[in-house]
C-alpha cells in the first residue's frame, strides 16, 4: 500500500523527533550531555519517556491511529505531558482535525508558554479555522519569544491582512 503525501509527511516529521530523550526531555546535544543515568530516573518516569518514544516510533513508522492512542493514553496518565499535547496536536493536524489539534496546542503553551513553535502551530491552525484572533494572540506571543523567527512575521502578517490591519 502505497501511503499518501500526507501521511508521508507525518511519518517523516516524526523521525526527526529524537526519539532517546533524557529525564529533563532534552536530548543529549540540547543538554549539553549532562544528562542523569537511566537508573537515577524514577521508574514512572522512565516508564513515561519510554511510552512516549514508543508513540513517536509508531508515528515514525506511519501508524498513525496507534500513535495517537498511545498519546492519548500518556496524557491520561500525565496531564502535564507537553510532549504528548504538541505530537497529538501534529497528528490531529495531519488529519485536518482542526478543532481537537487546537485544544491540544492550547494545553501545550500553557504548560510551556515559553514554546516558540507551540505558539506558532497554535496560530497556524487558529488562522485555518478563520480565528483571527486567536491566531494574533498567539503569533504575538511567539514574537515575543523569537523576534528573529521568519514564520512568524509572515503569518503575523497574513492574520493583519485578514484583519485588515497595518503590521504595528
Amino acid at each position: 500500500m502505497v501511503a499518501s503525501p500526507r501521511k508521508r509527511l507525518v511519518c517523516l516529521a516524526f523521525a526527526a523527533i529524537p526519539t532517546v530523550m533524557a529525564p529533563s526531555g532534552l536530548t543529549e546535544a540540547e543538554s549539553g550531555g549532562n544528562q542523569q543515568t537511566t537508573e537515577s530516573v524514577a521508574p514512572e518516569d522512565a516508564h513515561r519517556r519510554d511510552e512516549l518514544n514508543a508513540a513517536r516510533q509508531l508515528a515514525a513508522s506511519g501508524r498513525i491511529e496507534a500513535a495517537a492512542s498511545g498519546y492519548r493514553r500518556i496524557l491520561t496518565a500525565d496531564p502535564a505531558s507537553f510532549d504528548a499535547h504538541f505530537e497529538l496536536a501534529l497528528i490531529l493536524i495531519s488529519q485536518q482535525k482542526l478543532d481537537e489539534a487546537r485544544g491540544q496546542l492550547v494545553d501545550a503553551v500553557n504548560l510551556r508558554p515559553e514554546n516558540g513553535p507551540a505558539y506558532i502551530r497554535l496560530a497556524q491552525v487558529a488562522l485555518q479555522l478563520d480565528d483571527m484572533v486567536v491566531a494574533e494572540k498567539a503569533l504575538t506571543a511567539a514574537r515575543r519569544i523569537d523576534p528573529q523567527e521568519a514564520s512568524v512575521r509572515y503569518t503575523l502578517g497574513r492574520v493583519y491582512e485578514k484583519l485588515g490591519k497595518d503590521e504595528p
